[in-house]
């Protein structure tokens, strides 16, 4: 009798996890977090999310480079691209592959976060260059591109 409720148990982690993948990419961590909020142990959901894994149906460096071009999207720089995926329990080997493969220029990326938000007039007043640089690092630009960013006069 235990075995078919493992059975049944396995069945249902499997098409959860299915529908979970069938709407977006999910990272490892990610699912296995998912799963136990649902009441799932540990123990049963690793094994059947690790078939899924070895079947390519879940791959952390694929949920990585989608969340590269979400957070590209929306004005975000490498540093804070690069601290959520840790946060969501990407492995740095996958984070840093997806980053190092991705031909973003951070620093053109910056000018164009600075110029959406904030114009493309090179500011003066100390108060608003302060402004726009806490902005920037908020976002998680480098200083260096932050620099580039508030320097750089852009087209009108």
């Amino acid at each position: 009798m235990t075995n078919n409720n493992d059975e049944n148990e396995s069945k249902i982690i499997r098409h959860t996890i299915t529908q979970l993948l069938s709407r977006r990419e999910h990272g490892f961590q990610e699912l296995l977090q998912k799963l136990s909020a649902k009441g799932f142990l540990k123990d049963d959901v690793f094994p059947v999310l690790s078939q899924f894994k070895d079947a390519e149906l879940q791959c952390d460096t694929r949920f990585a480079d989608m969340h590269l071009r979400s957070a590209i999207s929306k004005g975000q720089g490498y540093k804070r691209i690069q601290e959520t995926l840790r946060q969501l329990g990407v492995a740095e080997e996958y984070t840093q592959a997806v980053l190092q493969e991705s031909e973003i220029d951070w620093f053109d990326l910056a000018l164009q976060v600075k110029q959406k938000k904030f114009g493309s007039q090179i500011a003066s007043d100390p108060k608003v260059i302060l402004k726009q640089q806490r902005f920037l690092l908020y976002r998680g630009f480098s200083l260096e591109q932050v620099k580039h960013a508030l320097t750089t006069e852009g087209e009108s």
